[in-house]
């Protein structure tokens, strides 16, 4: 009885020992689920973290980029329109800061004169504005139209153009030349001119210390001139009706106008275009070219 009983204990001691081991499985079992879980959700912690960097750079460089090439095109396109839309001035042509050859446009001028008698140009100024003083130097400039391919619309004093063209001298006379009648287009008809400039046959003639060469291509006015000597082919000597003396002569033409005078008529005041003809002359080469009756008026 005494063994029965000690078999009896050992056989619930074996049991208890199994039971323990079976929790200690479970447990570790339990704590191995627990690690993976915690290893796969800090791994997919990572890798979401990883992703979401790779993807912000990545949308960061390409919209970097996106941006780049967009303010790269804004830039070019806004460069392109600005250079298509510069206004090459007369006074930056006149005052030698726009060299020849170099190609210009120039906008919102109006024409001084029509074209000249032999086809070949005509002369464009710089508006009058309202209630601001005329700035007459370098506002002027002859219109070179004889190799232009094309017909060329009738031009008359107070139409308004713009036009491109090529910076060029000719003779000492600054002028703009056309290579084609597209270049040229009048937007409007019948503006104001500028007041002619008032000058005297020694300042326009160039015989005083003072250059009148910024005045080229200019509308200008003399009073109280006569003629003094008829050069043949429409072309005179004017001067200072009181004073007369050869040294203050100035040549006037007829480059746009046909017209005949007698030396001693005397002129209470001549208008023209005024502009530097062949330096190759034995006389002074500046001249004013009248455009019609009303610029010749006589006592």
């Amino acid at each position: 009885m005494k063994y029965l009983y000690l078999m009896l204990a050992l056989f619930l001691t074996l049991g208890l020992f199994a039971a323990c081991g079976d929790d200690d499985d479970d447990d570790n079992d339990d704590a191995d689920a627990t690690d993976d879980d915690v290893n796969d959700d800090a791994d997919d912690d990572v890798n979401d973290d990883a992703d979401d960097d790779v993807n912000d750079d990545v949308d960061d460089d390409v919209d970097d980029d996106a941006d780049d090439d967009v303010d790269d095109d804004v830039d070019d396109d806004v460069d392109d329109d600005a250079d298509d839309d510069v206004d090459d001035s007369i006074t930056g042509i006149q005052d030698g800061s726009i060299p020849a050859g170099t190609v210009v446009n120039i906008v919102n001028v109006v024409a001084t004169s029509p074209i000249t008698l032999s086809g070949s140009g005509f002369y464009v100024q710089v508006r009058p504005e309202e209630d601001r003083a005329y700035e007459y130097e370098y506002s002027g400039v002859y219109i070179f139209s004889g190799d232009a391919e094309g017909d060329l619309p009738d031009i008359a004093p107070g139409d308004v153009i713009n036009l491109t063209g090529t910076v060029a001298e000719f003779s000492g006379n600054t002028e703009v030349q056309l290579e084609s009648a597209d270049d040229l287009q009048v937007v409007a008809h019948d503006a104001p001119l500028p007041d002619p400039y008032m000058g005297t046959p020694g300042f326009l003639g160039g015989w005083d210390e003072d250059s009148p060469e910024p005045y080229e291509g200019v509308l200008v006015q003399m009073d109280d001139v006569e003629v003094m000597m008829d050069l043949g082919e429409g072309m005179y000597f004017v001067g200072d009706a009181t004073s007369r003396t050869t040294e203050g002569y100035v040549l006037i033409d007829g480059v746009l106008f046909d017209y005949s005078l007698n030396v001693g008529n005397l002129l209470t005041n001549l208008t023209g275009i005024y502009w530097q003809g062949s330096p190759d002359r034995e006389f002074v080469g500046y001249q004013i070219s009248p455009r019609g009756v009303a610029d010749l008026v006589m006592e």
